[in-house]
């Protein structure tokens, strides 16, 4: 599942580990990498996220995910409620980045696209099975970047060329 972090931006690397309960973060996950404004990619977790995907629809977006069928749409657009969690069904990646439809750095965005391409390859997995979070559930917009409402069907597509 791809994100992006909001404001602050450069985000600090360190809020997306685990904090010792009680402390900012309360040991929550937040995302398996993250990818900098220069390209930098931090590997942050191999196992389930904790705190990343949330709430979403699991009946449809799940079930296509499974199928390699990407979705058709925002949850939004497609009027998908909450079903159930996703952090276990996802790798999550934070891109730093504010959300507002600005321009994201070219070398940023090739490093998500070249991130997912390795994941994808090791798991056999189609550029298909990327979902962006506003796919997964209403309560979401991101990844919102270079003028557009969702970035993930453009980001599907290059993942996808890399398979070729």
């Amino acid at each position: 599942m791809i994100h992006h972090t909001g404001p602050p931006v450069p985000f600090a690397v360190e809020a997306l580990y685990p904090a010792p309960h009680g402390t900012l973060g309360g040991g929550r996950i937040k995302a398996n990498f993250n990818v900098k404004p220069d390209g930098t990619v931090h590997v942050i977790a191999a196992g389930a996220c904790t705190y990343a995907s949330g709430p979403g629809n699991t009946t449809t977006v799940l079930k296509e995910t499974r199928l390699n069928i990407a979705p058709s749409g925002t949850a939004s657009a497609r009027r998908l409620g909450d079903t159930g969690g996703g952090n276990r069904h996802f790798v999550n990646c934070e891109a730093d980045h504010l959300g507002d439809g600005s321009i994201m750095t070219a070398v940023q965005e090739r490093a998500v696209i070249k991130a997912y391409n390795a994941i994808f390859r090791n798991f056999g997995w189609p550029a298909a099975r990327l979902v962006g979070h506003c796919e997964w559930t209403t309560r979401k917009v991101d990844p919102r970047w270079n003028g557009t409402t969702n970035r993930t069907p453009h980001l599907r597509a290059e993942i996808g060329k890399l398979e070729a």
